[in-house]
């Protein structure tokens, strides 16, 4: 069954939503993840399209948020550290520099799967981004209690 333009449109916000902090230009990792959460809860009983695609690109954005809340989490923890021991931080960063490359990374896959299930819902393709997408199939089959 095709798609109608309105399930297109819903399903091709599903990834602009979880977006919503990197758009704000705000640092807080969950805003995206939650989100994600709000926007699936509301739209996915409208058909099995938006479902699809609210899983996809919620799960899609989970990595990104838990890695870049962790990150931040020990960046506040560098911070607070610094300002305890007068600017005289003895705490080695390297691993904290890692996780931030690794999070760039993960923001960057994010956002680049993001646009294209994006352009793939709005033509109205169940088109899922490899493993993924066999999973979010999955979930949103009608009768799915994950729906």
């Amino acid at each position: 069954m095709e798609p109608s333009p309105q399930d297109r449109d819903q399903a091709s916000w599903a990834y602009f939503v979880s977006f919503a902090s990197l758009g704000l230009g705000l640092p807080i990792p969950f805003l995206s993840l939650a989100a994600g959460i709000i926007f699936h809860l509301v739209q996915h009983k409208k058909s099995a399209f938006i479902a699809f695609h609210s899983w996809q690109a919620l799960l899609l954005g989970l990595p990104a948020s838990l890695v870049v809340g962790v990150w931040s989490c020990w960046g506040l923890g560098v911070m607070f550290d610094y300002f305890l021991t007068a600017g005289h931080l003895a705490t080695d960063l390297t691993g904290f520099w890692w996780l931030g490359v690794v999070s760039a990374v993960l923001l960057t896959a994010e956002v680049f799967l993001g646009l294209k299930g994006a352009a793939g819902a709005k033509r109205g393709d169940f088109a899922g981004l490899g493993p993924l997408g066999d999973l979010c199939r999955r979930l949103a089959a009608p009768g799915n209690s994950g729906s």
